[in-house]
This record gives C-alpha cells, structure tokens and sequence, in this order.
C-alpha cells in the first residue's frame, strides 16, 4: 500500500520519531513533477486498541523539526513540498500488519483499489489478518468477507453515531 519514496521516508524517520516514544502510523506522498505534500501520521508508542492516546501538538512539532532536518540532508524528496505531521485522530488508519493485527475486533471501513464482489466499500468488524486477506464480520448481515490485503487502497477505525454516544457517555462517566 506505501509507494517506494513513502517507504523509504518511513524507514528514514522511523528510528527519530521512535526515539521520541512515538510511532510512525501512516506516510504519504501526494504531489506532482513540481511541489506535493508529505504527509507522517505519528501516534505515541503506548497507544492500543483500548488505550486509544494522541499525540500532542509539541510531539508533532518535535517530529516536523527532525523530518524537515533529516529530510534535507537525505534529499529523499527532488521536488518542493510541504511537510505536515499530524496524530492519527479517532478513524486510525490500518497500515501495516500490526496494526490489522492490534484492532482486531474494532469496526472498520475498508475502501479498495479495485471492486471486490462487485463493490469497494465494506464497513464491519475486522476478524483478523490471515495469508494476505482481511477477513471482517459486515454490519450489514453478519455475514464474513475474505479481502485481498494487496487490493485495499485504505482501512480505517469506523465508529458509527452509536459508537460515539458510547464513548462520550463513557467519558462523562
């Protein structure tokens, strides 16, 4: 799912923002011959499924200092652009294989690249990552769908207005 300049760009952060007690979540690239936009998602390290934490506006300013120094001196990036660092916000996306693996039982909304059984959207809760398909329990009718992993163009945390009225009531104790 990563271009080979936003894998490279990960690889290259990765071991600054770790130091920080941050993780990478998300690169990407957007742009043309001439300008683009690179944007890095970072979440702290002790972020979990259930322990849902964001980064501060500090840590992502901390970041977009050692992304834009480091950035500079590997010139990973030939043309201008703008750098944006951000914190993942409560639609997570999934990335990596870690990441289907930690949000195992949490809704999802999966887009893909291609249509799948005549379609590209599936929204339910994700059952698991297996031999290179995501298998997720659709709200629709409970039924499980099989997707290839490589034919995802994006997956992200889904909460639905029910789900929202849970976690403020929760959080209003």
């Amino acid at each position: 799912m990563l271009q080979p300049v936003e894998q490279e760009i990960w690889q290259l952060l990765e071991p600054g923002v770790d130091e920080l007690g941050l993780r990478v979540v998300r690169v990407r690239f957007a742009g043309g011959e001439h300008s683009g936009t690179l944007q890095v998602m970072i979440e702290p390290k002790e972020t979990t499924r259930d322990n849902m934490i964001s980064a501060t506006v500090d840590q992502c300013a901390e970041v977009s200092r050692m992304a834009s120094a480091l950035l500079d001196v590997e010139d990973v990036i030939q043309s201008r652009y703008n750098l944006e660092i951000s914190s993942t916000g409560m639609e997570r996306p999934l990335i990596t294989d870690a990441d289907f693996e930690e949000y195992t039982g949490a809704r999802v909304k999966v887009q893909m690249a291609v249509p799948f059984d005549n379609r590209r959207k599936f929204v339910g809760v994700l059952k698991g990552l297996n031999e290179g398909e995501v298998t997720i329990e659709m709200d629709e009718d409970g039924t499980e769908v099989k997707l290839p992993y490589e034919q995802i163009k994006y997956a992200h945390l889904f909460f639905t207005d029910e789900d929202m009225r849970k976690i403020i009531n929760r959080i209003e104790g």
